[in-house]
């Protein structure tokens, strides 16, 4: 009896957990003031971390985690992004994560972004956070014929925002992008976090509920005898 428990339980969880491995590249990206970003940072194990780096008056540092080996893909977290001006002039800075080489869901997905503001202090206007997806693979790209906008919200303080949108039809391999726009009249901070996952197929779902109740009767049965 025990081993049929043990199975049930297991094969439930499975549903969620189980995914084929896969070799993802995270990138990030700086820009000021609209400028094209340059690669600061790159990683081919998953994850990212971009130390304390100063362009053109902004001192920024991001710490970014993608989708494990093997976990459902995809999974990017822009986490912990700090920035702050201190030279107290009107500018921008722009900052580009990048998850590349995704293999899979592939065809038509729900994807949710997480935008957050954690922290905004200071003279900072507005921070614009928005996620991409590229069937081109490409690279920190926002406008072509092969990117396509998930979501995109502007925040002048504190908040978080779920969005859930539909991607086109996805193949191997394409990228997924987070952007973080700050615009700033003068000195001042930020902390902001930008996650992307794929929502469960309800189908999966049904699945591992119904995996539940039966794991659910089998143990009622093990409690009677």
């Amino acid at each position: 009896m025990k081993r049929v428990v043990f199975t049930a339980l297991v094969a439930g969880f499975v549903l969620l957990a189980a995914s084929a491995a896969h070799a993802d590249n995270v990138f990030i990206g700086l820009g000021a003031n609209g400028g094209a970003p340059g690669v600061v940072a790159a990683s081919s194990t998953g994850a990212a971390t971009l130390p304390p780096s100063v362009i053109l008056g902004w001192t920024v540092s991001a710490t970014v985690f993608g989708t494990p080996p093997a976990g459902p893909e995809p999974n990017l977290e822009g986490f912990t992004v700090d920035a702050s001006d201190t030279t107290g002039g009107n500018s921008s800075l722009q900052i580009y994560i990048t998850e590349g080489d995704l293999s899979s869901p592939t065809g038509i997905n729900t994807f949710i972004s997480g935008l957050t503001s954690n922290l905004l202090l200071g003279n900072i206007a507005s921070v614009t956070e928005s996620t991409y997806i590229d069937t081109g693979n490409g690279l920190f790209t926002t406008t072509c014929g092969t990117c396509s906008l998930l979501a995109s919200h502007t925040f002048t303080g504190i908040g978080s925002i779920d969005i859930g949108a539909a991607t086109p039809s996805l193949a191997a391999p394409y990228s997924e992008t987070e952007v973080f726009d700050i615009q700033a009249t003068g000195v001042g901070g930020v902390q902001d976090t930008i996650t992307i996952s794929n929502a469960p197929e309800p189908g999966t779902l049904t699945l591992f509920g119904s995996g539940l109740f039966g794991l659910a009767g089998l143990l009622r049965r093990k409690l009677a005898v």
